[in-house]
């Protein structure tokens, strides 16, 4: 993947998300939620991986979206009696920004704060390699 400005990551993500679920870019900003304000499924949040491989010419893993582990915090110190720790909350603000507003979280609500500013920075991530 060729090194891009942080612009024109955000600007091939929302084309590649607008392409997938047919939505107008204009409708769609680097806060924009994929599933609770797009509407994205699972099989969308596939085909937008796909868009991105094609536009970046990157390879993408379905464990590349799990925030949670790239945290590499011990079962302990990231998941206490089922909910996200304090800790695990604030690291995760990293990847998925919208996080902060969200109290009680279980590992499997994460998916709903997926947004453009998070496949941006896993891009930027991956960029840096």
């Amino acid at each position: 993947m060729a090194t891009l400005t942080r612009e024109a990551l955000v600007t091939g993500v929302i084309e590649c998300i607008s392409e997938s679920l047919a939505k107008d870019q204009a409708s769609i900003t680097e806060k924009t939620l994929l599933i609770s304000e797009l509407g994205a499924d699972s099989l969308d949040i596939m085909d937008i991986m796909f868009h991105l491989e094609e536009k970046f010419s990157i390879n993408l893993q379905k464990e590349d979206f799990n925030f949670l582990k790239r945290l590499n915090l011990s079962d302990e110190e990231g998941i206490k009696e089922g909910l996200l720790t304090p800790v695990a909350k604030t690291k995760l603000k990293e990847w998925l920004p919208s996080l902060e507003e969200a109290k009680d979280l279980r590992p499997a609500d994460l998916g709903q704060y997926l947004s453009v500013a998070s496949i941006v920075r896993m891009l930027e991530t991956q960029q840096a390699v």
